[in-house]
């Protein structure tokens, strides 16, 4: 084909010829909604029905859980032509009638929490970190590993509204 237009049959444009743009997934997705996934009479008239949601669906990429299934029909096809999918949130489209998804590599997620930077000075020795909400505790241990810095400790904790004191103590 070296790049050239072979056909255009079946393609069409929204708001031309009363052709109109569908959904291809709805925000809030309902079971028993039916929604147009395209409409252009008598060239693209899909529809989809959500058949079902929060299923566990294993595929060659892995296991994936709170799946949603949905199920497209094309009127103006013969017979109908109906295909079932199913969808992993964060991931789209793992499975249909004829293809599964066979690799995925999630994108790292970075997540940024407050944190609050202890040191002390005149601390030798091993000491044991604790964190409470009161004086009166209970006191936790804090499991950030301690590192020597010139003439003490420091560490950086997660931050949290709970976590309001700190103290050290010998083991």
């Amino acid at each position: 084909m070296a790049g050239k237009v072979v056909s255009r049959d079946g393609t069409w444009r929204a708001g031309e010829n009363g052709n109109k743009a569908g959904v291809v997934m709805p925000g809030k997705f309902v079971v028993g909604d039916t929604y147009p996934q395209e409409f252009a009479p008598g060239i693209a008239e899909d529809v989809a029905l959500n058949i079902g949601e929060g299923f566990s669906t294993t595929v060659p990429a892995g296991q994936f859980t709170g799946v949603i299934r949905v199920e497209e029909s094309n009127p103006i096809e013969p017979g109908g032509g109906t295909s079932e999918k199913s969808y992993a949130s964060g991931v789209g489209l793992i499975a249909d009638d004829v293809y599964q998804l066979a690799e995925y590599r999630a994108d790292p997620v970075l997540v940024i929490e407050p944190a609050v930077r202890l040191s002390w000075r005149g601390t030798s020795g091993d000491v044991i970190l604790e964190c409470a909400e009161t004086v009166n505790g209970p006191w936790t241990r804090v499991t950030a590993p301690l590192r020597d810095i010139p003439g003490g400790k420091e560490t950086w904790v997660v931050a949290t509204r709970q976590t309001k004191l700190f103290r050290l103590r010998r083991p």
